[in-house]
């Protein structure tokens, strides 16, 4: 069982920019619970990003390169309803959604990373090793012209160390929990 100190949080707090004067909550079941909104909250917002997709682009340099980088793109929903080409027959520019990228390392071991963007405006990051999710941020976006998404009421993030943030607080969960 992990036992967490005042002392031990405060050592860690210091060590994170610009959060010395932030009170960390050690409640077990509301850390857990907010760490489980910031999850579903990432999860939705990425099937949303990739159900809008209409097409997407994948760059791998060669044959065994050790990067794959894949683009999703939609449509301008303002464009979508009028005509989806112009007069003189070209295709409307479509809009960066998400961007993933995998790196396989010598070793074997893969690095994900997966980008959704509102705009022009990066609204999701996760980082996931060999499958495991290690970091998740979740930003407030507003509806654009672009590709409209539903709200998200709260912002937040999640470290592979155990810290979660949801809306204004900020939380530790235990290394047992945290499995």
């Amino acid at each position: 069982m992990l036992t967490i100190t005042r002392a031990s949080v405060v050592a860690a707090i210091s060590l994170l920019p610009g959060w010395a004067t932030a009170q960390v909550v050690t409640d077990l079941g509301k850390a857990t619970a907010a760490r489980d909104s910031v999850v579903h909250a990432a999860n939705t917002l990425r099937q949303e990003l990739q159900s809008r997709t209409v097409g997407f682009k994948t760059k791998a340099p060669a044959a065994g390169k050790h990067r794959v980088v894949a683009r999703g793109y939609a449509q301008p929903e303002r464009l979508v309803t009028t005509a989806t080409t112009s007069a003189d027959g070209r295709t409307a520019k479509q809009t960066l959604l998400w961007k993933h990228v995998r790196r396989i390392r010598r070793n074997g071991t893969t690095l994900d990373r997966f980008y959704g963007y509102q705009g022009k405006h990066p609204i999701l990051e996760e980082t996931r090793h060999n499958g495991q999710l290690t970091y998740v941020r979740v930003t407030r976006y507003k509806w654009t012209p672009y590709v409209s998404l539903p709200t998200v009421a709260k912002q937040g993030w999640l470290s592979g160390s155990g810290y979660v943030r949801w809306g204004t607080e900020t939380f530790i969960v235990p290394n047992a929990a945290n499995n």
